[in-house]
């Protein structure tokens, strides 16, 4: 609840504020106000959805502080100016694939056994090609129709079945040899729409869960195919939204809501692909809010776990406090934490 304060504070100076036409200052809305405003009843709505679970929470105060601007229609994006030059790229692109002469920064890019297989079991072509690469052809946009051309490593996979050369590496969504200063996505308006989906599910909102839900699928397919964007993009928007149309018609659980036996866990799973290559912290929360522990059947968002590790070892359950929070902010560093123990407040399973 301080949190969604904090953002009705800042809501409230905002809305006070008088913004100028335009401002490139502005890196993430080129001082569109509404943009703003739906940004943070966006966030809200996540704090919201994640407190689900917590027993006696009641939303109506929390969802009371949503302005009339409503949450945001179309993925965040930021681009404070990226150049192809050293410790100015996209830091997406810098990370996670080359560097300002576009040679691999290293050997990172392998794409996950989890989403992979989870993308093949469910037919989901579109976004497979898109999420990841042909295996062993990380550098360009090759596409295949074979299920089998997409070969992804298990967490902690060993040996000379999973060098480069022999899995699909991180695909076009992300990042592309050369395009090394795209905007950053900071929030994909799928999430947006998955997170009304479930809270209309959940009576909190009135309207049709299954419309956001299928909105939130058709919007995650345009993001694949980079459709918002046409001198990246690897499909049109038409095709994207065909894409999605036949995939929420294919009479298969946990993707056509007609035919799905548990309406929130379908949100959840189609949540959690959508976010996937978008914000692992984000998708990584949704696994501890929705118990994937104990539907280990692929029917809820899961985490993976190495395979080098006996599966007796426990998982952490919240993340670890950097160490330079420590070294500069150590007084408000919680005492006594324990990553394997202590929950944070919402992961209640």
């Amino acid at each position: 609840s301080s949190l969604i304060k904090m953002l009705s504070d800042g809501q409230a100076k905002v809305s006070a504020a008088s913004f100028p036409i335009s401002d490139p200052s502005d890196v993430y809305f080129n001082a569109n106000k509404t943009r703003w405003m739906q940004l943070a009843n966006t966030v809200k709505m996540r704090l919201i959805v994640r407190r689900s679970n917590v027993s006696g929470y009641t939303p109506g105060a929390d969802l009371g502080t949503i302005t009339a601007d409503g949450v945001i229609a179309a993925p965040v994006f930021c681009n404070p100016g990226y150049l192809k030059t050293a410790g100015k790229l996209n830091p997406y692109y810098q990370n996670w694939g080359f560097n300002e002469n576009d040679a691999p920064t290293g050997d990172f890019r392998k794409m996950n056994r989890v989403i992979v297989e989870w993308l093949k079991g469910s037919n989901d072509v579109f976004r497979l090609q898109r999420i990841c690469s042909v295996k062993g052809l990380p550098d360009n946009l090759a596409v295949s129709p074979n299920l089998s051309d997409y070969v992804a490593a298990p967490l902690g996979g060993d040996g000379s079945s999973y060098l480069s050369a022999n899995v699909s590496a991180m695909g076009s969504m992300q990042v592309v040899k050369g395009q090394a200063t795209r905007p950053l996505l900071v929030m994909s308006d799928a999430e947006a729409s998955f997170l009304q989906a479930e809270a209309i599910q959940r009576g909190w909102l009135t309207g049709s869960a299954q419309a956001k839900y299928e909105e939130g699928v058709r919007k995650s397919f345009a993001l694949c195919a980079n459709a918002q964007n046409a001198s990246i993009a690897t499909a049109t928007a038409a095709q994207a939204d065909a894409a999605a149309t036949s995939y929420l018609r294919n009479l298969t659980n946990w993707c056509d809501w007609s035919v799905s036996t548990d309406k929130l866990k379908t949100i959840w799973v189609q949540k959690w692909v959508a976010l996937c290559n978008v914000d692992g912290g984000e998708a990584w929360a949704e696994y501890r809010r929705t118990n994937s522990t104990a539907n280990p059947n692929g029917n809820c968002p899961t985490s993976p776990r190495s395979v080098a590790v006996s599966s007796t070892v426990k998982e952490p359950v919240r993340f670890f406090y950097p160490l330079r929070e420590s070294n500069v902010n150590g007084k408000n560093v919680p005492a006594g934490i324990d990553v394997f123990n202590s929950r944070v407040f919402w992961d209640i399973n």
